[in-house]
């Protein structure tokens, strides 16, 4: 309880309190209790025990609760509908359909060839840009319209879990022997009345059957898994299914009710932190830097192979981002998709631009702790949700932009075939070497308050610049710059989509790049405090300092 920061409230206000009795009269206890949050505990009153209602050998405890009853709008109470593409039932001749129907119509994308003649930021040259973007899109979204299958969800209160498993042939049978019913003259006895009422008694009893057993159905759905030769999707899908729909029914949030003011308070929320460095003093110093350090020609070329070297090693079942593509549509799209992408990738760079609309992110704000306050704001944290297609930018500009420095090896998060266990494990290794031998081991453990939201990213670019003297180097950093001054964001809750609002520092939590460029951004405090050589010393070298990823212990 305490680790959940719950109260025990009867305990607060009974004394002496019997709630246990033996059938032999010989033994009692005080075994039922009223847990609560600490922001609910002064709601709860008249808590009691009715020894005179013996219904087994437990006597009932009961309690009132005083709260104000909040009413939905009704125009929160819309069901939208939506289709999604359902690329898991695509077998090999739907998947080679849709590559063939997308190859037809990317055809007719015309390519502006006339911008490498002068590749430089004119209106002429952005309109072709756009242009050519999103004649790609389109192309992608009207192949995946017409090959792809999709399912109709619901984005309602009124999905039943566990339908097709327990429900759906039950509502058949029951489908079936009502039509049977109503074609011999709707008989008031025999087979068919008794068959229909049969059946619809066993079809009514399965939905509330899967209502009130969500949990152990989805406890064997998990059990299912365990036979599964890759643990880590276990363990992945038991972190979804407790953590899913955590705030579906977050009614109040920061004070603000109504699922519309709570995406506007969410918006304005993250746009105050998103433009708390809105004046960076960086920003000119790297635009200078730019000017003196930017060749007018020699920048890195996307070739074809790097597009589908990188689509080939990209994860299937991700969520989308605002333009609704999902992975699947760029990995099975064909040769011809690669090639365009390719040109669009490199205008990109030589020019330094990207579109508004590949800009875009949506913010899902997430729940931190499921027991804590879910009307907290501080309780949840936000992911960006960005394009496929920008995803896809991010992991070619990876490969020019990252680095190694010797101080990396201090850095334990954000780094492949690396963890934060690996970190505790020296740390715990470090502390029993001195305690063992009689010494002492002082400690102090570093939290960085909005790690990744704080990032000056004007300052960020400028510390890449000087790390670097390469000409692919430098027109990466420049089309980057270009990319996260021109940031539109969105926030979607519970269905619901806030206007947008611009950001001016932070690296999005979600990002390709943004583990890295947190990683590098920091670097400079690890070298510092790491070049003390004060500290901890084992096997002749000074360990003063471990990085779990935005959390240091200085020993």
């Amino acid at each position: 309880m305490l680790d959940n920061n719950l109260v025990v409230s009867d305990l607060l206000r009974l004394v002496n309190v019997v709630t246990y009795v033996s059938d032999d009269f010989t033994k009692s206890t005080w075994i039922d209790h009223v847990l609560s949050s600490v922001d609910a505990v002064n709601m709860i009153d008249n808590i009691c025990v009715l020894n005179d209602v013996i219904v087994s050998d437990h006597r009932p405890v009961s309690f009132s609760l005083r709260c104000n009853v909040l009413h939905c709008p009704a125009s929160d109470s819309i069901n939208v509908s939506s289709n999604v593409p359902a690329w898991n039932r695509c077998d090999d001749s739907t998947l080679n359909h849709y590559a063939c129907s997308l190859d037809m119509l990317l055809q007719t994308v015309k390519v502006p060839f006339h911008i490498y003649a002068n590749c430089t930021r004119t209106a002429a040259h952005i309109l072709s840009i756009d242009k050519f973007y999103d004649e790609i899109l389109d192309c992608i979204k009207r192949a995946v319209a017409t090959t792809i299958p999709s399912n109709k969800v619901n984005n309602n209160e009124y999905n039943v879990p566990g339908w097709n498993t327990y429900v759906a042939e039950k509502h058949e049978l029951a489908l079936n022997a009502y039509l049977l019913w109503m074609e011999n003259g709707k008989p008031h006895f025999g087979y068919y009345f008794d068959t229909m009422k049969q059946t619809r008694a066993q079809f009514k009893l399965a939905p509330r059957y899967c209502r009130d057993n969500v949990e152990a159905m989805r406890a064997n759905a998990c059990a299912q898994e365990v036979f599964d030769t890759d643990p880590h999707r276990f363990w992945r899908n038991v972190q979804k299914a407790s953590n899913s729909k955590a705030n579906a029914h977050v009614v109040s949030v920061g004070g603000v009710t109504g699922k519309h003011n709570v995406a506007e308070m969410w918006k304005d929320h993250f746009e105050k932190l998103y433009n708390s460095k809105k004046d960076s003093k960086y920003r000119s110093v790297l635009e200078s830097k730019l000017l003196d350090t930017l060749p007018s020609h020699g920048g890195p070329t996307i070739s074809v192979t790097d597009i589908y070297d990188t689509l080939r090693n990209q994860k299937r079942n991700k969520a989308p981002g605002p333009d609704r593509l999902h992975m699947e549509a760029y990995m099975f799209a064909g040769p011809r998709l690669c090639v365009l992408l390719s040109i669009l990738f490199d205008l990109f760079i030589r020019c330094s631009y990207v579109p508004h609309a590949f800009c875009e992110s949506i913010i899902v704000p997430l729940v931190k702790c499921k027991t804590a306050n879910l009307s907290d704001v501080n309780n949840y944290r936000a992911i960006a949700l960005s394009n496929t297609i920008s995803k896809i930018l991010e992991h070619l500009l990876f490969n020019y932009i990252v680095n190694e420095d010797e101080v990396d090896r201090f850095q334990f998060g954000f780094k492949k075939q690396h963890s934060t266990a690996d970190c505790t494990f020296v740390l715990k290794r470090t502390i029993d070497y001195y305690r063992s031998r009689g010494s002492y081991v002082f400690a102090c453990f570093i939290d960085f308050n909005k790690a990744f939201d704080n990032v000056d990213y004007w300052l960020l670019f400028c510390k890449l610049l000087d790390n670097s003297s390469s000409v692919a180097f430098t027109w990466c950093v420049h089309l980057l710059s270009y990319w996260y001054s021109h940031q539109r964001m969105f926030v979607s809750w519970q269905g619901v989509t806030s206007s947008c609002f611009s950001v001016n520092n932070g690296v999005k939590q979600g990002g390709i790049l943004s583990p890295y460029l947190f990683q590098f951004y920091i670097r400079d405090i690890i070298r510092k405090v790491t070049n003390t050589s004060v500290g901890c010393t084992i096997h002749n070298r000074c360990v003063n300092l471990l990085a779990y990823a935005d959390d240091l212990v200085l020993l």
